[in-house]
C-alpha cells in the first residue's frame, strides 16, 4: 500500500478519495480522468493538475473553469495523452500559454469545444502522434494556410490527423505541396473549398484511413464538388493498388438538405505495424442541398477515387427507393459478391435481381447481345436488414415476400443467390420464414431474431419445418426458368411503404 503506483490512477468519485489518492501516490506519474461536471470538484482538480509536471494521461470531459485550464501553463515533460473536451454553450479560447512551457513527450492530443487564438503558440509538438482538434463554430481562429503548412512541418511522426472546422480557408496565392510521409489516416469536417485545398496542398501517400464530411449547407457550386473530386482523386490515386473490396452508400435525410456517404474497405497493401486504422477505408460524406443522390452519377465518381472492379460488398442505406436506372449501373460492378439492403423500400431491386444487362450495339445489330447477363453476376448472398416491406403481415408485406421469392427464382441457375440472411425485421413472422424456405429449398435461409422472438436467437433453413397456412400465398409463386424475365423495364406499381 505504500508503493506510490498504486495510487497514481486518481479516482474522482469524491473529492476527499481524489485528496488521499493524490497524497498517497508520492512522486508516481499520474492519470487523470474526469467527466468534469460536479463545481465540487474544481479545487481538488486544480491541486492535482498543478503537479504538472507528474502528469503522464489527462482526460476531462464537461465543463471546465479557466482555474482548471490554467493549471497546463507549465512544463509537463512526462505528459504523453491529452484529451479536453469543453461541453459548455459560451465560446471559450483555450489560454495563450497552454503547455507553453513545452511538453516534449506528448504523443497524442485532443482539444475540442475551445477556440485557438494563437496558433504560433499552440504545442504542435514533434512527439505528436495523434492530432484531433475539433470546434463547433471558430471561424475566427482558423489558422492561416501558408502558417498551417508551417505547422504540419513541426509533427514528422504525425500518423492521425483530425480536424473539424479548423482547416485553413483556401487562399490566392498558390501554396507549395508538402509530403507528410507519416500519415496513416486522416478525418475532416468542413467545407469543400477548405477541404480541397488542404488536399491540393499535402500528398498524403501513405494514408489508410480517410473519411470526409462536407458541409456546404446552402452551396450549390457544382464547380466546388469537381474541384475537390480532382483533388482527392489526385491525392488518393498516388498508390499503386487501391481495389476496393466493399462500399457503402448512405443517406440521410433528417438534417437539413442531403446527407450521403461513401465508405470504402480498400485493400491497399501497407505496413500493419504503421497502420492504426486496421484495414483501410476511405468515406466521403456529403451534407448540403447541392448533394447527388443517384448512383449513375456517384458510381462514376466513387471510381475516380478507388478502383471498383474488384468490389466484392455493397451496403446501401437509402432514404428512399432506389431507381431502376441505379439498380443498372450498380449491377455492372461484376465482382460483387454480397448485397446488404438497410432500412430501404425493395420493389425496383427485386425487379433488378432478375433482370438482365442492357441489350450491347453491335455490328449491324445495333440492339442485340451475343448472351443475356444478368445484374450482379457473382451475386452470392444477399442480406436485408430492417426493409420495411417485410416489417409487417398486411397483404402489401405478403406480396413483397412473394416478388422476394420469384426474384430469386428468376435468377439464371448459373448466378443464383445461395444465402439469404434476414435481420431485424420487428414482425417478420414465422409464417413468412417458413414461406421463403418452402419455396426455395436450394437457398441457405438464415433469420436473426428480434428479442421479442421466442428463444433460440436465429434458425437456419435446414433446422426448420414451415407447415403452417401458406399454400394461398404459395400458389402466387411464379414458376420462372432459368432464363429470367428479360429486359428489365420500370413499372408504375405501387412503392413499398
Amino acid at each position: 500500500m505504500a508503493n506510490g503506483s498504486l495510487w497514481s490512477n486518481i479516482n474522482f468519485v469524491t473529492p476527499e478519495l481524489a485528496n488521499v489518492m493524490l497524497e498517497r501516490s508520492r512522486s508516481a506519474p499520474l492519470s487523470v480522468q474526469v467527466f468534469y461536471n460536479n463545481p465540487s470538484f474544481t479545487n481538488t482538480l486544480a491541486q492535482v493538475l498543478a503537479q504538472t509536471e507528474r502528469l503522464r494521461f489527462v482526460e476531462l470531459v464537461g465543463l471546465m473553469e479557466k482555474k482548471v485550464i490554467s493549471k497546463f501553463s507549465r512544463a509537463a515533460p512526462m505528459l504523453e495523452d491529452l484529451v479536453l473536451k469543453f461541453a459548455g454553450y459560451e465560446p471559450t479560447n483555450i489560454p495563450i500559454d497552454f503547455l507553453g512551457e513545452g511538453a516534449p513527450n506528448l504523443r497524442r492530443l485532443v482539444v475540442e469545444g475551445f477556440g485557438i487564438p494563437q496558433w504560433s503558440r499552440f504545442p504542435l509538438v514533434p512527439s505528436l502522434t495523434q492530432l484531433r482538434l475539433r470546434s463547433s463554430n471558430w471561424e475566427e481562429t482558423r489558422p492561416t494556410a501558408k502558417a498551417f503548412l508551417e505547422y504540419l512541418k513541426q509533427m514528422p511522426n504525425l500518423k492521425s490527423l483530425e480536424l473539424v472546422n479548423f482547416l485553413p480557408y483556401p487562399e490566392s496565392t498558390p501554396l507549395s505541396c508538402i509530403d507528410i510521409p507519416t500519415l496513416r489516416a486522416v478525418r475532416f469536417e468542413d467545407s469543400m473549398a477548405a477541404i480541397s485545398s488542404f488536399s491540393s496542398a499535402v500528398r498524403m501517400r501513405r494514408v489508410s484511413s480517410v473519411r470526409l464530411i462536407l458541409k456546404d449547407e446552402g452551396n450549390r457550386d457544382g464547380h466546388l464538388f469537381d474541384t475537390l473530386l480532382a483533388a482527392l482523386s489526385k491525392n488518393w490515386r498516388t498508390k499503386e493498388h487501391n481495389n476496393a473490396s466493399t462500399l457503402c452508400i448512405e443517406e440521410d435525410y433528417t438534417r437539413l438538405g442531403n446527407g450521403l456517404t461513401f465508405d470504402f474497405t480498400v485493400d491497399i497493401p501497407i505496413d500493419e505495424k504503421l497502420s492504426p486504422t486496421g484495414n483501410p477505408t476511405f468515406c466521403l460524406s456529403i451534407d448540403h442541398p447541392a448533394a447527388p443522390t443517384k448512383a449513375e452519377y456517384l458510381l462514376p465518381i466513387a471510381t475516380t477515387l478507388v478502383n471498383c472492379s474488384s468490389l466484392r460488398i455493397l451496403r446501401l442505406a437509402p432514404s428512399r427507393e432506389v431507381s431502376p436506372s441505379d439498380w443498372t449501373v450498380l449491377g455492372g460492378l461484376d465482382s460483387l459478391e454480397r448485397i446488404i439492403l438497410a432500412g430501404a423500400s425493395t420493389r425496383t431491386f427485386f425487379q433488378a435481381l432478375k433482370s438482365n444487362h442492357p441489350p450491347l450495339a453491335t455490328a449491324g445489330h445495333p440492339l442485340e447481345s451475343p448472351k443475356a447477363r444478368p445484374l450482379f453476376p457473382a451475386l452470392s448472398t444477399l442480406e436485408l436488414q430492417d426493409v420495411g416491406s417485410l416489417r409487417a403481415t398486411s397483404p402489401q408485406s405478403r406480396n413483397s415476400l412473394l416478388d422476394l421469392i420469384n426474384a430469386l427464382k428468376g435468377r439464371p441457375q448459373s448466378h443464383r443467390i445461395k444465402t439469404l440472411l434476414i435481420g431485424g425485421q420487428c414482425s417478420f413472422s414465422q409464417a413468412a420464414y417458413d414461406l421463403i424456405v418452402g419455396s426455395l429449398p436450394e437457398v441457405s435461409v438464415v433469420w436473426h431474431r428480434g428479442f421479442e422472438e421466442a428463444e433460440g436467437g436465429e434458425l437456419d433453413a435446414e433446422e426448420s419445418s414451415g407447415d403452417e397456412d401458406t399454400d394461398e400465398e404459395d400458389s402466387r409463386v411464379e414458376e420462372i426458368g432459368d432464363g429470367g424475365s428479360g429486359n428489365w423495364e420500370d413499372t408504375d406499381d405501387d412503392e413499398d411503404s
